[in-house]
C-alpha cells in the first residue's frame, strides 16, 4: 500500500509516495516488457514512466525516477527486490548507499540484509548493475563460470540486446527481459526456475522521507 506523503516548503509543496515503510520506488522493470533493463537504469536526468507506476509494486509499467541522479547522495539504504505475479516477494537484499553512487553501490561490502543465505560467504565472479554486458545480464549477481550448464548464481536480469550467449536465457519463454531470482541460495542457472514478474528498486533516507 502507498501513502501519499505532502511537505508544505516556503514557496512549494512537494509529494512523494511512500510504500513498504518508508522506502520509495525509484525504479521497476517487468519480465517481458521488451525494454532494456540498463538502457532504463541509465536514462541519466530522465523520469521514465508514470507516478502511478512508482506508486506501488504490482502498478502496471516500467519506471525509472530523476531521483536517482537527483538525490542519491541522500541515501540510506537501497532495497531490490523481486516479486512474483501475485505481488509475493521472492527474494530480498538491502544495501548501504551511504558514500556512493548510482552504480558502485550494488555489490557485496555494501549488504545490509539479504535473504539469500548463503550469498555473503560465497565468491563470486560478477557483482555489478551493469552485470555481463557481452551476454547481456544486468543487475548480475553470479557465484561462477563452468561453461552454460554449469554457471551458478543468485540474480539477473537478461537484456534486450539480443546478445544472450546461453539456452539458459535464450529458451526462456517470453520475451526479453527476464528477471530471475533463486530467493534463498544460489543455483545452476539452468535449474528449472520461472521468472519473477518484476524487478523493484526501493530507496529511503532522503531529507523528506526516511528509513524504517
Amino acid at each position: 500500500m502507498a501513502n501519499l506523503m505532502c511537505i508544505l516548503f516556503a514557496i512549494s509543496t512537494l509529494c512523494v509516495y511512500q510504500v513498504q515503510g518508508g522506502y520509495q520506488i525509484i525504479y521497476k522493470i517487468w519480465s517481458g516488457s521488451e525494454v532494456d533493463p540498463l538502457n532504463l537504469w541509465n536514462a541519466v536526468g530522465k523520469e521514465v514512466g508514470s507516478k502511478q507506476s512508482s506508486s506501488s509494486i504490482m502498478a502496471p509499467g516500467n519506471y525509472r525516477s530523476s531521483k536517482i541522479d537527483d538525490d542519491w547522495m541522500l541515501y540510506q539504504n537501497i532495497k531490490v527486490t523481486a516479486h512474483d505475479s501475485k505481488g509475493a516477494e521472492l527474494s530480498r537484499t538491502i544495501y548501504n548507499a551511504r558514500k556512493t553512487d548510482r552504480m558502485n553501490w550494488y555489490r557485496k561490502e555494501k549488504i545490509v540484509e539479504t535473504t539469500y543465505t548463503d550469498l555473503k560467504s560465497s565468491t563470486t565472479n560478477y557483482f555489478s548493475v551493469d552485470g555481463h554486458t557481452d551476454v547481456d545480464r544486468h543487475f548480475y549477481i553470479n557465484k561462477s563460470y563452468g561453461g552454460c550448464p554449469n554457471d551458478h548464481g543468485w540474480l539477473v536480469v537478461s537484456g534486450c540486446d539480443g546478445k544472450a550467449a546461453c539456452d539458459w536465457i535464450k529458451k526462456r519463454p517470453g520475451k526479453c527481459p527476464h528477471v530471475v531470482t533463486t530467493g534463498d541460495k544460489e543455483m545452476k542457472w539452468t535449474s528449472e526456475h520461472p521468472d519473477a514478474a518484476v524487478l523493484v528498486i526501493s530507496a529511503c533516507g532522503s531529507d523528506y522521507y526516511g528509513c524504517q
